[in-house]
């Protein structure tokens, strides 16, 4: 290669510059270094690999100053080449990432350092073993990973413009990147440097220059922890998937053993059909708004309404146990035969707390079910209570009322008003819409009646479906 160099102009006047011929070539007219710029810009710059392609605009390199005896600046431009000489060389693995199919590949390591000699030394002892990306800055680094994703990062600690520990601030920061193991290189043995490194959530440090073998063994000992760490991390997202299908599945018979309990004692009231569906989603209508308004929270923080409101369903369960003569009397009861049809609210509390003290014998379902059965007690032995104490079969008063009685009630007296009865004829939605508004503060919970009244369409709609 001929070379002159002028006063002001340093030219490269061959007919090729060549640097790695089989990857890297730049014709000689679109290739100029001068005092103050030195630009490569190149039409296309290809890689024989239909996956990388580095354009004009994603490729050029200015370094302000670049003189032949310059040997920073010749030191700078080495490395810039070093690392696009090896982008092209790695550049069928661009997309891969890790956890993909390519796993079983040679691991990628990006080793960031603005020493050149560090940098071929380290690309040295591990490229027979590893990918090797040997990146000259912090700037470059970022800009690497835009494309590549890393098994792991040998970091220089000690770096002009983005030293180790701002590129690690920085990398924690990126989502994607906060389990990529980082490892420090330093010619630093204080202990506090290293303290520091390690509180950013570096995993190690090694010391420079480069012991081969201890390189070798360390960057060995991490990736492989690394892989143990995402096996882990995999195994135990299977595992809660496989959790959550089964309880899914529990719950869904859980759900169809309560709708047949229901049906069946809505089979034995035939004068009530279609009660159960109708308050079940009164009720959800309530306990909607009520959480999203973020009203009585002290109750509902606990609440799961996947639970709660197939609960309900099991409000009249205790209607089991009325004789059919009163149940299904067509007419209104004598004063004993109401007395005996209050009870079933006891009857009620009595069978869930049987089902629920036969559930404690299996501790792995008690988490789910300990909760439906605590509601639906609480709505079987609640929904005729009154807010001013006049109700069944407690006799409770306002709040001492539990929120899911205070909720049926509501839900259960609109619902008896807008059916028809051997003795008496079915109200319209309006009219029922009335009796609970005058209750307010009477019968039902004055702030529950104001939440039902901004969903009275709502409820009208339901009771013209169901």
């Amino acid at each position: 290669m001929n070379a002159r160099r002028g006063s002001d102009k340093f030219c490269v006047d061959s007919d090729k510059f060549r640097v790695d011929a089989e990857t890297f070539r730049v014709d000689s007219e679109t290739f100029r270094v001068d005092s103050e710029t030195f630009r490569v810009d190149i039409e296309t710059f290809r890689v024989d690999s239909e996956t990388f392609r580095v354009d004009a605009e994603t490729f050029r390199v200015v370094v302000k100053t670049f003189l032949a005896g310059d040997r920073g600046a010749k030191s700078a431009l080495g490395a810039h080449l070093m690392l696009y000489r090896d982008l092209c060389k790695n550049g069928a693995i661009l997309h891969k990432k890790r956890g993909s199919p390519m796993d079983d590949k040679r691991h990628i390591i990006m080793l960031v350092d603005d020493n050149i000699s560090t940098l071929d030394m380290g690309k040295e002892i591990l490229k027979t073993q590893y990918t090797v990306f040997p990146i000259p800055s912090g700037v470059k680094f970022f800009e690497i990973l835009k494309k590549v994703t890393p098994d792991l990062i040998l970091l220089d600690v000690e770096m002009p413009d983005m030293d180790g520990y701002e590129v690690m601030r920085r990398l924690k920061a990126l989502p994607n990147a906060l389990d990529i193991p980082v490892v420090f290189v330093t010619a630093k043995t204080d202990v506090g440097s290293e303290l520091a490194g390690l509180n950013l959530g570096a995993i190690d440090y090694i010391p420079k220059p480069f012991s081969p073998p201890l390189l070798l063994k360390r960057i060995e000992t991490h990736l492989l922890m690394s892989s143990q760490s995402r096996e882990l991390k995999r195994y135990n997202e299977n595992l809660q998937q496989m959790v959550q299908e089964q309880t899914e599945v529990i719950v869904e018979l859980q759900n169809a053993l309560v709708s047949s309990m229901a049906e069946m004692v809505e089979f034995r009231d035939t004068i009530t059909f279609g009660h159960i569906l109708r308050t079940q989603n009164y009720l959800k209508l309530l306990a909607e708004k009520l959480i999203k308004d973020g009203v009585y929270t002290a109750d509902t923080t606990d609440w799961d309404l996947t639970i709660l409101i197939p609960a309900s369903q099991l409000h009249d369960l205790g209607k089991i146990g009325i004789k059919d003569h009163i149940l299904n009397k067509p007419g209104k009861f004598t004063p004993d035969e109401f007395d005996q049809m209050k009870i079933h609210t006891s009857y009620g509390v009595l069978v869930i707390e049987k089902i629920l003290n036969n559930s404690m014998k299996h501790a792995s379902l008690n988490a789910t079910v300990t909760k439906f059965l605590n509601h639906a007690k609480i709505f079987a032995g609640a929904h005729h209570e009154k807010w001013d104490g006049t109700g069944y079969p407690a006799g409770l008063k306002g709040e001492a009322i539990p929120l899911e009685g205070r909720l049926m009630a509501i839900a259960d007296v609109y619902d008896a008003l807008i059916s028809e009865r051997p003795y008496k004829t079915a109200m319209s939605t309006d009219e029922a819409k009335k009796i609970i508004v005058d209750g307010k503060g009477t019968h039902f919970d004055p702030v529950l009646v104001d939440i039902f009244e901004t969903l009275a369409d709502k409820f009208a709609e339901i009771a013209g479906e169901c």
